[in-house]
């Protein structure tokens, strides 16, 4: 088996520090003082829907990256049609976030830049053959890519 190059083993730090950064996320959401849970005087727990969307959006993202990680790193096809979907949904989200925020142009080109370089990584020719990816794994692409765009943007 062969090993992870620098190109790949870059891409497997960005999944593992959204993994990190997300997984903080929802146990900081679910335990901080300022959460969105709501004890009553009955000893129930209350969340309002969208708190509860919102929630459970970050949990399903976490477990996403956490698992493109995983299979990315043991070098498994699943692994590279996790990644690709989660580094084009990142990078077009941070792209239109600094879009519209206004900042200074070469500024907001850092931060998705880093996003699509790992996207480009992920389409180089040794990437394409040390994970067999064919055109079954494409179309496996696009329909990740379309559950993520959809539950991402359709559920709110």
């Amino acid at each position: 088996m062969q090993k992870l190059n620098g190109r790949e083993i870059y891409v497997l730090v960005l999944l593992g520090i959204m993994s990190i950064i997300l997984s903080f996320s929802v146990v900081r959401e679910l335990s901080a003082d300022f959460s969105s849970l709501r004890s009553t005087s009955d000893g129930s727990v209350s969340i309002t829907k969208d708190e509860l969307i919102s929630n459970t959006s970050t949990l399903v993202q976490a477990i996403i990256s956490i698992c493109a990680f995983i299979f990315f790193w043991l070098k498994k096809r699943i692994g590279w049609i996790l990644a690709m979907p989660i580094l084009i949904c990142y990078f077009l989200i941070l792209a239109y976030m600094f879009f519209l925020s206004g900042l200074n142009a070469w500024f907001a080109l850092i931060i998705p830049g880093v996003f699509l370089l790992g996207v480009v990584f992920l389409f180089l020719p040794s990437t394409l053959s040390k994970f067999k990816v064919n055109k079954i794994t494409i179309i496996s692409v696009f329909l990740v890519m379309g559950l993520l765009i959809s539950y991402y943007f359709f559920l709110y």
